[in-house]
């Protein structure tokens, strides 16, 4: 049985080299979206997919179910339109996303950044991974090419 959530966390993976990224003061179009936000400097953070390119999405696709939001309910389980018309599907499959910061430009541009990250994560085997005996010995060490080194022993 699959159990249903009343909490929804989705996480969207933007592929590293393939996006560019603007970061643009908010204007009063913006800003007047969110009438409870403080007065003060907003970002508008634009994230343009390079062609080609996708989001990895994780976490979309779980049942919810929360009495106290039945829009969001259609929205995630029923793929109803969020807003003129797109769905979630829609949003994830675009090659632009747009996102508001509580910073200045400046400051945004320090924080989301892709020099931020860590390198990218490599086995240290190489990419040539086909059968060669003599290839896979060379990364022994002379020591251990002895045969005496590990003799048999009979107990």
């Amino acid at each position: 049985m699959i159990s249903q959530e009343d909490s929804y966390r989705i996480t969207v993976i933007f592929p590293r080299d393939g996006v560019d990224i603007s970061y643009d003061e908010a204007n009063k179009e913006i800003t007047d979206l969110f009438p409870n936000a403080p007065e003060k400097v907003y970002t508008l953070i634009t994230f343009k997919l390079k062609t080609g390119k996708k989001v990895r999405v994780e976490g979309y696709g779980w049942p919810y179910h929360n009495v106290d939001e039945p829009e969001m309910e259609k929205w995630l389980n029923e793929n109803e339109p969020i807003f003129s018309g797109i769905t979630l599907r829609d949003f994830f499959n675009g090659d632009r996303f747009a996102l508001v910061y509580t910073e200045n430009p400046e400051l945004t541009k320090k924080k989301f950044n892709e020099s931020n990250l860590p390198e990218p994560f490599k086995y240290p085997y190489g990419t040539e991974h086909s059968y060669d005996l003599a290839r896979y010995y060379d990364p022994l060490p002379e020591a251990n090419k002895d045969a005496r080194r590990f003799r048999a022993a009979l107990l």
